[in-house]
């Protein structure tokens, strides 16, 4: 029997912007935002900034300022940067903006030359840098204020599954996991499902009826999956989705592979999907490691007095050692120690078992809690601030690491990860990542999955710069959610309090994999945790 998914919730306000109307108006929005950042960048570059002896007059400077706009704006528009209105944040987006901030520079000081201006080079590069900074920020604010009207149920794509396959199942997944995106999908017609994973779709109807099940239901488009329907009926369910009104998108394209390396061709009017080799080469790999060397250089010199005062604070807190080196996964599966301040009181890792049901990460080999009760006072506000990476810049100047790329896995981690997800060691893990800027806080392993491997298959400069760019607000983001958490208090060694989770003798106790049975940790044991 067919069931109808339940409307979104929220106000009429908020369904009057979904599909193409909100399309139009977050591209609208995102054209703005742009526009007027870049304005204000290039304005302060090239009008206030400009010493009156200079040559270059109000008029000039303005007509300066609108190529500078319009070459940012139009390369972004190039990229495809304002179809991806889904996502109008994250560091993929800021790439296609810093490639238009170049092609900006160059734009600017092509038209100062012909027009016979004196603009220094300088001049022109520091009007980009600044543009990518304020188009930056600008997409950050659009990006909280557009996650908040979603939650609210607009900006959001309602979307039929057409089909019950493997490639249906992986869509729906990915969807899943990524609330943020700005992607529901309410049901899926087809064959039931009767093998592979279990999903939460209602079953709506046969995937011919399409059209008729996506048009009762009010949803936006239909998503067809490979091997839904024959060539035949696939002819028909487009032609009828058009004719409805209804967007269709067609899933079948490599799933980590960026879309800027898959182009439409045709053979003999038949169309193709043609998918372009990934780009490798020593010139690349050397130009990433001599980055990383001066990047890093920079930052640790910048850094030292904090990382001082760092390393004073926790032994004041809680003595020595300062670092807490550990054991981690690198390029090609190769071993290396990764270094990090201390958080955590001393033995914590013989322990990580009792915390187990605790795992904030649900399924997967992740283990992540954030008001883990061994963090010591000082070693709290390190983890809320990412501080405690500080110290991985020396393994970026030894080479083990880089400043951008998968998170470093633990042994124990990557031993259960599957062939496909090892293959993320590839490139060298980092500090910073896709992960960690777009789905730190999510607790599904699929986006974890999904993210590393896209970075590993499409890294690219422009990506690793807007990686770090992103790295700031995110970092901030992070720091305020943890600052609103209640903080779990650390006892001192051999006190005996009774709460909660407690047995008659004052003693910690935990539970036991099955989830039921309690297991004694001495007080004086569960006070001594160690780092992580």
């Amino acid at each position: 029997m067919r069931t109808s998914p339940v409307p979104p919730s929220g106000a009429s306000v908020a369904r009057r912007v979904r599909g193409r109307a909100a399309r139009t108006l977050v591209r609208r929005r995102l054209v703005a935002v742009d526009a007027a950042a870049a304005m204000l960048a290039w304005g302060v570059q090239l009008v206030v900034g400009v010493p009156a002896d200079a040559g270059v007059g109000p008029f000039t400077a303005t007509v300066l300022v609108v190529v500078a706009v319009c070459s940012l704006v139009g390369g972004v528009a190039v990229q495809d940067g304002y179809r991806s209105w889904l996502h109008v944040g994250g560091p993929e987006n800021l790439a296609r903006v810093l490639r238009a901030a170049a092609a900006s520079v160059v734009a600017v000081l092509v038209t100062a030359e012909v027009s016979d201006v004196a603009v220094s080079p300088t001049r022109a590069v520091l009007g980009g840098c600044w543009s990518l900074l304020s188009v930056g920020a600008g997409r950050w604010l659009l990006s909280i204020s557009t996650s908040r009207r979603r939650r609210r149920g607009a900006f959001v794509e309602r979307s039929l599954l057409v089909g019950s396959g493997e490639a249906a199942y992986r869509f729906w997944r990915h969807v899943a996991s990524r609330p943020d995106a700005g992607r529901e999908v309410v049901g899926f017609v087809g064959a039931p499902r009767t093998a592979g994973a279990s999903w939460d779709l209602p079953r709506l109807g046969a995937a011919t009826e399409a059209p008729t099940v996506a048009a009762g239901c009010g949803l936006d488009g239909l998503v067809i999956t490979p091997g839904a329907l024959g060539a035949d009926d696939l002819g028909a369910v487009i032609r009828q989705a058009h004719t409805r009104g209804l967007d269709v998108e067609l899933v079948g394209g490599p799933v980590y592979v960026h879309p800027r390396r898959l182009s439409v061709t045709d053979v003999a009017h038949h169309p193709v999907l043609f998918v372009e080799p990934r780009r490798a080469g020593h010139l690349r790999d050397r130009a990433k490691r001599g980055f990383d060397l001066v990047t890093a250089g920079i930052l640790l010199v910048v850094a030292s007095p904090l990382m001082i005062a760092v390393a004073v604070a926790i032994v004041l807190d809680d003595g020595r050692p300062v670092f807490y080196r550990q054991r981690r996964v690198g390029k090609d599966r190769a071993p290396f120690r990764l270094w990090k301040f201390r958080t955590m009181q001393r033995g914590a890792d013989r322990h990580e078992q009792h915390l187990r049901h605790r795992n904030e990460r649900g399924r997967g080999p992740l283990f992540k809690i954030a008001d883990d009760p061994r963090a010591t006072r000082v070693g709290r506000m390190l983890r809320a601030t990412s501080i405690d990476e500080l110290p991985q810049l020396f393994n970026v100047l030894a080479g083990s690491m880089s400043l951008v790329g998968p998170r470093p896995a633990l042994v124990a981690e990557e031993a259960d990860f599957d062939t496909e997800l090892q293959s993320r060691s590839r490139v060298k893990p980092g500090m910073t990542g896709l992960w960690q800027v777009e789905a730190r806080d999510n607790p599904d392993f699929h986006a974890y999955r999904q993210l590393d491997l896209f970075y590993a298959e499409n890294w690219s400069f422009a990506l690793d710069v807007a990686v770090l760019v992103w790295t700031l607000p995110g970092l901030f983001r992070h720091g305020l959610a943890a600052r609103r958490r209640p903080a779990t208090s650390t006892r001192p060694v051999g006190s005996m309090v009774t709460h909660p989770g407690a047995d008659a003798r004052g003693r910690v106790t935990g539970v036991d994999e099955n989830g039921s049975g309690m297991l004694p940790i001495d007080q004086t044991t569960f006070a001594g945790f160690g780092p992580r």
